[in-house]
């Protein structure tokens, strides 16, 4: 992390004050961390505490499913690469057809989140 070195004054109101660091109390940044974002024009990678923990449970939930599809995966192909012939039943086909839906939805939930 880059040393912070230069200091920074501003003079305000208590309403103003009241009314900068309002929202900061909602995220997990420091005031300076705050107003430099802010300053910056970084604003959008400002998140409340909330937002960061329902982002932090969709990671989880993200790394559990990946987890799971790298299973399925590795399961299919080690019974395609076998010598025995591989059917599937119709309701099988079925499942895996939705399989096939839902890791499209999740691989376009997780470039927009991630």
């Amino acid at each position: 992390m880059e040393r912070k070195e230069l200091v920074f004054v501003l003079r305000l109101s208590k309403e103003e004050k009241e009314k900068i660091f309002a929202p900061q109390k909602k995220t997990h940044l420091s005031k300076s961390e705050y107003c430099r974002r802010i300053l910056l024009g970084a604003s959008d990678t400002i998140f409340s505490k909330e937002d960061m923990a329902v982002r932090d449970d969709i990671r989880n939930q993200m790394r559990w499913i990946s987890a799971n599809v790298n299973q399925i995966a590795k399961a299919l192909n080690g019974m395609l690469n076998s010598d025995r012939p591989v059917t599937f039943s119709d309701s099988q086909l079925q499942i895996i057809d939705r399989l096939k839906g839902m890791i499209a939805e999740w691989a376009k939930a997780k470039r927009r989140i991630l």
